[in-house]
Parts: structure tokens; C-alpha cells; sequence
């Protein structure tokens, strides 16, 4: 896809807007497969207008956004080791 080898991003947002609803277009079906295909992460949100008021709107991306991040932190090699250290010590 040109935007992955023009932008190279590491998540892509797809935000449905007015247009998108009325031409029924389904974004959150779309998605997985594209994610699949090209690698990267997608996150969709209904903000249109039609059904949801500007800051519901707002809401509906963030909490799209949130069911994309992982449960914890992931932790490095180097940390592993450093809390192997002084456990070891103590």
C-alpha cells in the first residue's frame, strides 16, 4: 500500500465520519482483514454526527484507541536481568 511505503506508520486510525455511515460502509469488518494483509494496526471509531454527539464522538475514539493497548507494559531483556540482579542479592 502507497501510505505504508510513503509514511511507514505504526498504527493507523480510521475515524467513520458522516459519508462512511450513509454510504453504510463497514470500517470495524474492513479492518482486521487490511490489518492482516498489511501489518499494521488499525483502530476504528464511530464519530460521524449522525448518532453521537461531538464529545461522544471523542469518547468513542478513545476508548477505541484503549482497547488497542496491551494489558501491561512490555518488559525489556535488560530490565529482566536487572531485577534478577538484586533479587539475587537479597
Amino acid at each position: 500500500l502507497q501510505i505504508k511505503r510513503d509514511r511507514n506508520p505504526s498504527v493507523i486510525v480510521w475515524i467513520g465520519t458522516c459519508t462512511t455511515e450513509i454510504i453504510k460502509m463497514d470500517l470495524e469488518g474492513l479492518a482486521p482483514r487490511l490489518e492482516a494483509e498489511i501489518g499494521i494496526p488499525i483502530v476504528t471509531a464511530r464519530a460521524n454526527g449522525l448518532d453521537y454527539a461531538f464529545t461522544q464522538g471523542e469518547d468513542t475514539v478513545l476508548a477505541a484507541m484503549a482497547a488497542k493497548c496491551p494489558e501491561k507494559a512490555p518488559v525489556m531483556e535488560s530490565q529482566k536481568q536487572e531485577r534478577n540482579a538484586i533479587s539475587q542479592l537479597l
